[in-house]
């Protein structure tokens, strides 16, 4: 392209010097110009007009004369249900619908209500579901005759976590379109999922009852009706929902949720059977390997699980669950190095997964590298500051380490985030009673005691702070609230025994020890070398249970 450029460029001067100097210039310079001016571009013309229409013959599609880098990768379908669990809501109606039903309006304000709506669908698009509200909200007050204004001004508002107001615009929709069963029913289909998103099950269940009595073939009310009843605890009824329809082996969809239902219900092998039918329909569905990938470590099976993984991270080899399933397998297996490179994957696609560094740091621990356990812990509460776990895996490893203060104060902020929550009072209990600081540790002991009441090993340690500092009827409380919880526990007769001893009170003693001889018969070993014993060695009883 250059030299004919070049050519017109040199012809343009000739040109142009003959014109300043008045001399009349030869006829070869203006052919110049014309050949090298038209032709070439020409020919370029019909150069690419030949290629174009060689690629449309070849892919039935034209592409134009820029073309965009094609992506070659092939993409995933998007998942059969929301992230939270159930089938979305359904789409806005058209703003051309809405302005149908206000066709009797003035003109004037007509005008106006589109530009409000296009503004609010457009608001709509960025994700600004607060300030979409405020112009629905406007216009639902000043034409309070259009269902589809209130049941797209309901799903504003459901998009934008406003419930409450979600369930008043839909069940004005409902009222304007009495008598319309195919619309009522996706309205209560809709009601049904508002109420499943503020937690009252019951209630949404009985509206995906109303949208199927409207309309039998509305499988996505069917399939949250089904899931909804599982998570209320009513497996059977759950099961009994979504075989109504029939179970079609065929069908990819159908077999994915009726695993995931299965799933839900415990009900582990049939799960497992349904979700490896939906993918011989379709292998390489990454919603249903993750759910697959779950069940097997349900019926710990991580081998098979780890394979489900590896399978996932073929089809894309950046995907999140992929590797956090693959970790897990590994974590699983004990095979901490595979699972510490694992989790390492997880954070590099997800930076503030918080619970990768949790599992990483277990998975530390189990390798010694305590350091490295205590940085990845201490990551994990950096970006949730209200996981409990974290704090309370990271004070034990502390208090092992030897770092007592340390554990103490990672308790301290535990409780402050977490108040109610036992492990940390009683693993608080423990460090204290490791530093000898036996009253402080009956209080966390109590305190643990206060949120949990029946735990046997609480009680067990109770006993034992108060026996340090001779608090012995509070230690023999201890004991019996242990004791009915785990009756046949013998250390704990012997501590009785041992506490008896002391006070002096011998007869009762001895029946402690005899109860905790019975079941465990290597206690005579301890019995002979406690010094607590010592005023009952002269007793024949005595002498009989430790000959």
């Amino acid at each position: 392209m250059l030299i004919p450029v070049c050519a017109q460029v040199f012809a343009l001067v000739l040109a142009l010097l003959s014109f300043l100097n008045n001399v009349m210039a030869e006829m070869y310079i203006e052919l110049i110009y014309l050949i090298f001016g038209i032709l070439p571009p020409i020919a370029f013309i019909l150069l690419d007009y030949r290629e174009t229409i060689a690629k449309l013959k070849k892919e039935g599609v034209y592409r134009g004369f820029i073309e965009k880098a094609q992506n070659k990768e092939k993409k995933q379908a998007l998942l059969t249900l929301s992230q939270k669990g159930i089938n979305a809501q359904s789409v806005l109606k058209p703003i051309t619908e809405i302005m149908n039903e206000i066709a009797d309006l003035p003109e004037e304000l007509q005008k106006n209500i589109r530009k409000f709506l296009n503004h609010a669908h457009g608001l709509i698009r960025e994700d600004n579901y607060d300030e979409a509200f405020y112009i629905y909200d406007i216009l639902s007050k000043t034409v309070g005759s259009s269902p589809l204004l209130y049941y797209n001004f309901a799903l504003v508002c459901y998009q934008g976590s406003k419930y409450i107001n979600a369930l008043e615009a839909y069940k004005k929709a409902n009222r304007l379109l009495e008598g319309n069963l195919p619309a009522q029913s996706d309205i209560n289909y809709c009601i049904g999922n508002t109420y499943y998103m503020l937690n009252n099950l019951t209630n949404a269940a009985k509206y995906y009852e109303k949208a199927l009595e409207m309309n039998s073939d509305n499988m996505q009310a069917t399939e949250n009706l089904s899931l909804t009843y599982v998570r209320m605890g009513k497996t059977q009824e759950g099961v009994d929902a979504f075989q109504k329809h029939s179970i079609d082996t065929e069908n990819y969809r159908n077999q994915f949720v009726w695993g995931l239902l299965l799933h839900e219900a415990g009900r582990y092998q049939e799960a497992e059977d349904a979700l490896n039918c939906a993918l011989n329909l379709e292998p390489d569905r990454l919603e249903a390997l993750e759910e697959l990938g779950k069940v097997l470590m349900k019926r710990n099976k991580p081998e098979d699980a780890l394979e489900v993984s590896i399978r996932m991270l073929r089809i894309d080899r950046d995907n999140y669950s992929g590797w956090s399933a693959k970790a897990d397998a590994y974590l699983k297996l004990c095979r901490w190095k595979d699972a510490i490179n694992s989790y390492k994957e997880v954070i590099r696609i997800k930076p503030d997964c918080y619970r990768s560094y949790y599992n990483m740091a277990a998975a530390l621990e189990e390798t010694g590298n305590r350091k490295a356990a205590i940085e990845a812990y201490n990551k994990a509460i950096s970006i949730n500051p209200d996981f409990s776990d974290a704090y309370n895996n990271l004070g034990i490893l502390l208090s092992m380490s030897g770092m007592q203060e340390e554990a103490l104060k990672v308790y301290e902020e535990g409780i402050k985030g977490d108040s109610k929550n036992a492990s940390l009072y009683f693993n608080m209990g423990m460090c204290l009673f490791e530093e000898g600081r036996y009253k402080d540790a009956a209080q966390a002991y109590k305190n643990a005691l206060a949120i949990k009441p029946d735990e046997f090993e609480v009680y067990y340690y109770l006993g034992a702070a108060y026996t340090e500092i001779r608090h012995y009827n509070d230690a023999i409380d201890a004991y019996k609230s242990a004791l009915s919880i785990k009756p046949s526990d013998g250390e704990l007769y012997y501590n009785l025994a041992t506490i008896y001893a002391i006070l002096g009170r011998y007869d009762i003693s001895i029946e402690n020890l005899r109860r905790a001889i019975e079941i465990d018969k290597n206690i005579r070993e301890d019995v002979i070398g406690n010094n607590a014993f010592f005023g009952m060695r002269g007793r024949t009883e005595f002498k009989q249970l430790i000959s």
